[in-house]
Protein backbone atom coordinates (compact mmCIF):
# COMPACT_ATOMS: atom_id res chain seq x y z
CA UNK A 1 0.00 0.00 0.00
CA UNK A 2 1.26 3.38 -0.97
CA UNK A 3 1.85 5.98 1.45
CA UNK A 4 -0.67 8.67 0.29
CA UNK A 5 -3.06 5.57 0.60
CA UNK A 6 -2.01 4.37 3.95
CA UNK A 7 -2.39 8.26 4.74
CA UNK A 8 -5.86 8.47 2.93
CA UNK A 9 -7.05 5.39 5.12
CA UNK A 10 -6.02 6.69 8.19
CA UNK A 11 -7.57 10.56 7.41
CA UNK A 12 -10.79 8.57 6.71
CA UNK A 13 -10.39 6.71 10.67
CA UNK A 14 -10.19 10.02 12.06
CA UNK A 15 -13.30 11.24 10.84
CA UNK A 16 -15.29 8.73 11.90
CA UNK A 17 -13.75 9.02 15.51
CA UNK A 18 -15.04 12.63 15.33
CA UNK A 19 -18.18 11.99 13.95
CA UNK A 20 -19.21 9.68 16.73
CA UNK A 21 -17.80 12.00 19.18
CA UNK A 22 -20.32 14.05 19.34
CA UNK A 23 -23.66 11.65 18.39
CA UNK A 24 -27.07 12.37 20.74
CA UNK A 25 -26.69 9.66 23.62
CA UNK A 26 -28.51 12.00 26.52
CA UNK A 27 -32.38 12.78 26.27
CA UNK A 28 -33.31 15.41 28.20
CA UNK A 29 -36.68 18.04 28.19
CA UNK A 30 -37.14 21.87 28.61
CA UNK A 31 -38.93 23.33 31.68
CA UNK A 32 -41.62 26.15 31.55
CA UNK A 33 -41.25 28.82 33.11
CA UNK A 34 -37.80 29.13 34.34
CA UNK A 35 -36.70 32.78 32.75
CA UNK A 36 -38.09 34.44 35.21
CA UNK A 37 -35.27 33.61 38.09
CA UNK A 38 -32.19 35.61 37.17
CA UNK A 39 -28.64 34.52 37.48
CA UNK A 40 -25.87 36.63 38.84
CA UNK A 41 -23.27 35.40 35.65
CA UNK A 42 -25.21 38.06 33.29
CA UNK A 43 -27.19 35.37 31.92
CA UNK A 44 -28.07 31.63 31.69
CA UNK A 45 -25.61 31.02 28.72
CA UNK A 46 -22.98 32.61 30.57
CA UNK A 47 -23.62 30.67 34.28
CA UNK A 48 -23.36 27.29 31.22
CA UNK A 49 -20.10 28.77 29.81
CA UNK A 50 -18.27 29.55 33.28
CA UNK A 51 -19.50 26.27 35.60
CA UNK A 52 -18.99 23.93 32.43
CA UNK A 53 -16.07 25.31 31.27
CA UNK A 54 -16.87 24.30 28.13
CA UNK A 55 -17.25 26.23 24.60
CA UNK A 56 -20.24 25.16 21.83
CA UNK A 57 -20.52 26.82 18.54
CA UNK A 58 -24.06 24.43 16.99
CA UNK A 59 -26.82 23.19 19.05
CA UNK A 60 -25.80 19.81 20.00
CA UNK A 61 -29.12 18.34 19.42
CA UNK A 62 -29.35 15.76 16.52
CA UNK A 63 -29.31 17.31 13.29
CA UNK A 64 -29.32 20.73 14.52
CA UNK A 65 -26.60 23.47 13.22
CA UNK A 66 -28.11 26.87 14.71
CA UNK A 67 -25.84 28.82 16.18
CA UNK A 68 -27.99 31.10 18.49
CA UNK A 69 -27.50 29.91 21.79
CA UNK A 70 -28.99 30.25 25.40
CA UNK A 71 -28.67 28.33 28.76
CA UNK A 72 -31.59 26.68 28.91
CA UNK A 73 -33.13 24.87 32.49
CA UNK A 74 -33.86 21.19 31.64
CA UNK A 75 -34.28 18.10 33.15
CA UNK A 76 -32.97 14.81 32.57
CA UNK A 77 -35.71 12.50 30.57
CA UNK A 78 -36.46 9.30 31.36
CA UNK A 79 -34.47 9.20 34.50
CA UNK A 80 -35.34 9.47 38.52
CA UNK A 81 -33.44 12.48 38.96
CA UNK A 82 -35.89 15.66 38.76
CA UNK A 83 -32.50 18.05 39.56
CA UNK A 84 -33.03 21.12 37.41
CA UNK A 85 -29.75 21.67 35.45
CA UNK A 86 -28.34 24.19 32.70
CA UNK A 87 -27.82 23.09 29.17
CA UNK A 88 -26.84 24.97 25.40
CA UNK A 89 -29.98 24.91 23.33
CA UNK A 90 -30.64 27.40 20.30
CA UNK A 91 -34.00 29.15 20.93
CA UNK A 92 -35.85 26.95 18.52
CA UNK A 93 -34.87 24.25 20.97
CA UNK A 94 -35.38 25.79 23.95
CA UNK A 95 -39.06 26.38 23.48
CA UNK A 96 -39.54 22.70 22.51
CA UNK A 97 -41.71 20.96 24.51
CA UNK A 98 -40.62 17.30 24.05
CA UNK A 99 -38.09 14.97 24.41
CA UNK A 100 -34.69 16.35 22.87
CA UNK A 101 -31.51 13.82 21.82
CA UNK A 102 -28.46 15.84 22.30
CA UNK A 103 -24.70 15.02 23.01
CA UNK A 104 -23.17 14.11 25.92
CA UNK A 105 -20.39 15.82 25.37
CA UNK A 106 -21.34 18.82 26.96
CA UNK A 107 -21.91 19.04 30.87
CA UNK A 108 -25.10 19.11 32.69
CA UNK A 109 -24.61 22.29 34.79
CA UNK A 110 -26.76 22.76 38.11
CA UNK A 111 -29.28 24.93 37.99
CA UNK A 112 -29.47 25.93 41.49
CA UNK A 113 -27.74 29.33 42.31
CA UNK A 114 -26.91 28.16 45.67
CA UNK A 115 -24.77 25.62 44.02
CA UNK A 116 -22.87 27.22 42.03
CA UNK A 117 -23.11 30.89 41.59
CA UNK A 118 -24.15 32.57 44.76
CA UNK A 119 -21.29 30.22 46.72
Amino acid sequence: MSDFAAGGIEILRARARISRKGQPNMKIKSIDGTTDSPCSCGSWFEHWKKFSRQTITYCPVEGCLNTDLVGAHVQKADDPDNAWYIYPLCSAHYMHSGELHVSDSYALVPASKKETCER
